[in-house]
């Protein structure tokens, strides 16, 4: 497990890097809630830091990918009706977010591939492409 968390840390950085993205991460599905498996910064940057871990029970980015099961882009949630009060803008400061789901070999969601950033974003299909292709590999 310890290598294949080395595997995803190197290409979370990478990921984070060309996004210019405040955050690149792997958040797991964990009992009740989620949980940050692996990140950019080693876990130092100030977003996951902020959301370490948070139950199921409130409305999040991760969570909506996982009740749709499919990805989900915020270009940005500062302006978007939907998000705006959600706490992870309001409190997380999570403006953008750009996330696909990942599943178990029998199809069981595990969690999700996420950019986050503390500003809006407008990524082109070729980012969001090239964010499916990483949670494919």
């Amino acid at each position: 497990m310890e290598l294949c968390l080395d595997k995803w840390q190197k290409s979370l950085e990478l990921l984070a890097e060309l996004y210019g993205a405040a955050a690149a991460s792997i958040i797991e599905l964990k009992g009740d809630g989620f949980e940050v498996l692996c990140t950019s910064g080693h876990g130092q940057n100030r977003l996951d830091k902020a959301c370490a871990g948070f139950p199921l029970t409130i409305k999040s980015y991760c969570r909506e990918v996982l009740e749709t099961g499919e990805f989900l882009y915020v270009r940005s949630g500062d302006k978007d009706d939907e998000w705006r009060m959600e706490p992870s803008v309001r409190l997380r400061n999570v403006i953008s977010y750009l996330g696909f789901p990942i599943r178990r070999p029998d199809d069981t969601f595990f969690g999700t591939i996420c950019i986050k950033h503390d500003a809006g974003t407008n990524y082109s299909d070729v980012f969001v492409r090239t964010l499916e292709q990483f949670r494919d590999l």
